[in-house]
């Protein structure tokens, strides 16, 4: 589980990560990265993520849930190396394929983010 501060959760937060960033795919992934200036002028400013993971991906649950325990273990992972101050969306796009294979996921995820130049 992520920490709460590291979790983008209220949807005003999402639709400012949505208006002011442009999509970047990589693979089964598609990411969106906004620098979120408020988070910049605190003290020690971190990096929010969300993830989201549509019905048509899987219809069940669990898949869905096993998904997103993968992300945010691979995010966890990332946090101290990652830069300060951006919101992350990052949406799935194509069903993995089960049981998720970590790598390819991290694979993904890495790749998108050194896209958008967040990562190098």
């Amino acid at each position: 589980m992520l920490d709460k501060a590291n979790r983008l959760r209220r949807d005003a937060d999402f639709r400012k990560t949505f208006k002011f960033s442009r999509p970047a795919t990589s693979g089964r992934l598609s990411l969106r990265v906004a620098q979120n200036q408020k988070l910049l002028k605190l003290e020690s400013p971190v990096s929010r993520f969300g993830i989201v993971i549509s019905n048509k991906i899987d219809k069940r649950a669990v898949r869905r849930n096993g998904m997103r325990r993968q992300l945010r273990a691979i995010i966890r992972n990332l946090l101290p190396t990652f830069p300060h101050g951006y919101d992350v969306i990052v949406m799935v796009r194509e069903c993995y394929k089960f049981p998720f294979i970590q790598v390819e996921i991290e694979k993904d995820l890495r790749d998108g983010l050194k896209k958008v130049g967040v990562l190098k």
